[in-house]
């Protein structure tokens, strides 16, 4: 009875050994030629080369064979044959019966690689015979890119049962995913900087950099996730080129508009990203070199930036040209390269240009942001010294009005930014008249108040020697004159004033002015009009004084453009009209009142339009009754 018992155990042991799984990794015969026969048992195979498995696209054939004669497998049931990432085209023969295929032999636009199984039919199994399984694969010559160039080929090659094929598949589906986690890691990284990138410009809406560097970053991101679909679903080669390249063309479009401003360059002329763009168009469907007409923009901006400033473009175009060099060296032959497209850790695939691309990103990022904080500092600073600047023509402007017997002065500036080139001053003279100037800088803001600043010491030092005033003004205009071409842009229009508070009547002289508004108790209007061109835009200019009485009521107005000038929202302009209608209506005895009930109808009649040029006013009332 033991005997039996041992004898059924090492019949059963050689059986189950008969029965295990088929390799069919290893060594395979090759035949370059496309020859149907080359499925056939009876065909001699022996003068053929060998090659190992796993292996794919030997070499430039459309089409080859690959052979493997094996032992009929003994699996009891049903037996699958599975292959692993072959290729992407090919059809399967066991003893010469075609029992399978990708299902885009041939055609247009073939699927990604994948590892695959095929139904074994018992009837081409030939117990005691050996089996002959025929691979006729087409090469398609498809450029998938470096997120798949490094996917290494594990299998499965098996003849084995239903069961073992449908896990080792899985398996193996699922080992390429795994393989692929570098690259979910660059597109949540590339997009989450983009994002950040446009919040960011939110928040600086004139640095458009940020713009088109966080459209490269979200495109280049949503193209690798397009590429990452196709792979996972063995999806077709045509949402690879009509999707996952176009999104790099436009993604480099912005990419290119972004280098110009990082590098300080000239900005990119219409005509060429147009030409661009349509040379990547005709590319992109059939070469992987669909983005070198951007890689020859980025090129040449670089070359172009450090010929302008070695030291300070550097940081800019150094990542960006590794970039670059890093796209050129993954799209060139493999014989050429100068590092491998992709390198593998721990089963994991780290194609070098996403990793470039990720580090040229946060590279990217970091610079950005030290160059948006060293250009807030310096705002801050900028800011800083034109709040001195404000408070110092501040200074320089009358800080209260004088106290006149009979008469009430009022004055009011606004500058349209911090500082103006609006001027306005009032003092007295030694025979103990008051004399008064509303000036205007032709321009606005530092340019103009520097000017102001020089026209204010000017004027003082002219008007304190007591001179009649068309003498004042025709000496300002002089020496505003000989400071040169600049100067002479930055022209001042003024109207002096000098008022006798004892004999009640003033002097006027008008340079190029607005006219002043002289309003009478009788409400009756008298303007004081220009007798001679603005000051410094002419040489040896003459001025006539005129001279006006100022009886008890009689109310005056000097003022700058920027009062008249006011808008709304349909673009119409305040005017003049309107200006001498309100001063003339309001009644009050006070200048200052005046003066406040002029800025509500301005204030009023802009609504949310923002104040576009300096406003500056001077009042003078004569108080009734009095003198």
């Amino acid at each position: 009875m033991s005997r039996l018992k041992a004898t059924a155990l090492l019949l059963f042991a050689v059986a189950s050994a008969a029965a295990q799984p088929t390799d069919l990794s290893g060594r395979w015969k090759l035949d370059l030629a496309d020859d149907p026969l080359a499925a056939q048992p009876r065909t001699d195979d022996s003068g053929w080369p060998e090659v190992s498995l796993p292996w794919r696209n030997p070499s430039n054939e459309s089409v080859y064979w690959l052979r493997r004669t094996i032992p009929a497998p003994t699996l009891p049931g049903e037996n699958k044959l599975t292959l692993g990432l072959l290729a992407e085209s090919y059809q399967v023969f066991a003893n010469g019966a075609k029992i399978g295929d990708t299902g885009d032999f041939r055609a247009a636009d073939v699927r990604f690689f994948a590892p695959r199984s095929f139904e074994l039919p018992s009837d081409v199994i030939r117990p005691g015979s050996p089996l002959v399984i025929a691979l006729r694969i087409w090469n398609p010559h498809t450029s998938w890119g470096s997120l798949t160039n490094g996917l290494q080929d594990r299998g499965p090659y098996w003849i084995t049962t239903a069961e073992h094929a449908s896990a080792a598949v899985d398996a193996a589906r699922k080992g390429v995913r795994l393989a692929l986690t570098p690259a979910f890691v660059v597109i949540a990284g590339e997009c989450g900087i983009g994002v950040c990138l446009m919040l960011l410009w939110f928040a600086e809406r004139d640095r458009r950099e940020l713009l088109y560097f966080a459209a490269y970053l979200i495109l280049t991101g949503v193209s690798l996730m397009v590429g990452a679909v196709v792979v996972f679903a063995g999806a077709s080669g045509f949402w690879y080129r009509v999707v996952f390249r176009p999104l790099n063309d436009v993604a480099f479009l912005f990419l290119c508009l972004a280098a110009a401003i990082f590098l300080r360059r000239p900005k990119l002329r219409p005509p060429v990203l147009a030409v661009a763009a349509v040379i990547s168009a005709a590319l992109t469907f059939r070469t992987i070199y669909y983005l070198y007409p951007w890689l020859a923009i980025l090129v040449w901006e670089c070359l172009g930036s450090l010929r302008q400033s070695l030291r300070r473009n550097l940081v800019f175009a150094l990542p960006l040209l590794i970039y670059v060099l890093a796209i050129l060296n993954n799209t060139i032959l493999p014989s050429a390269r100068i590092i491998p497209a992709s390198f593998v850790v721990s089963g994991m695939i780290f194609a070098i240009t996403n990793v470039i691309q990720l580090l040229f990103a946060g590279a990217m990022l970091i610079l950005m942001l030290h160059r948006l904080s060293s250009d807030r500092r310096e705002k801050q600073r900028l800011a800083s010294e034109l709040d001195a600047a404000r408070e110092i023509q501040r200074s320089l402007m009358p800080q209260s009005a004088p106290a006149i017997e009979g008469y009430s002065i009022g004055f009011r500036s606004s500058a349209c930014y911090e500082v103006g080139g609006d001027y306005l001053d009032i003092f007295s003279l030694p025979s103990g008249e008051q004399i008064m100037i509303v000036a205007d800088v032709a321009g606005k803001g530092l340019p103009a108040a520097l000017v102001g600043a020089s026209f204010r010491s000017a004027f003082r030092a002219a008007a304190g020697a007591d001179a009649p005033l068309s003498d004042i003004a025709a000496r300002i205009g002089q020496l505003h004159w000989n400071e040169g071409q600049e100067a002479r842009r930055r022209y001042v229009t003024a109207i002096f004033l000098k008022l006798d508070s004892v004999h009640h009547c003033i002097e006027a002289v008008n340079a190029g002015h607005n006219a002043g508004l002289v309003v009478l108790s009788d409400g009756a209007m008298k303007t004081i009009e220009a007798s001679g061109p603005p000051l410094g835009i002419l040489p040896g200019v003459r001025y006539e004084t005129e001279k006006i009485p100022f009886p008890a009521g009689t109310r005056l107005l000097l003022y700058t453009d920027g009062m008249t000038e006011v808008f709304r929202a349909d673009d119409e302009e305040f005017g003049p009209e309107r200006l001498f209608e309100r001063f003339r209506d309001c009644r009050a005895g006070d200048s200052s009142e005046a003066l406040e009930s002029v800025w509500q109808a301005l204030k009023e009649f802009a609504g949310e339009i923002r104040q576009r040029d300096d406003m500056t006013a001077l009042a003078l009332h004569r108080v009734s009754g009095c003198g």
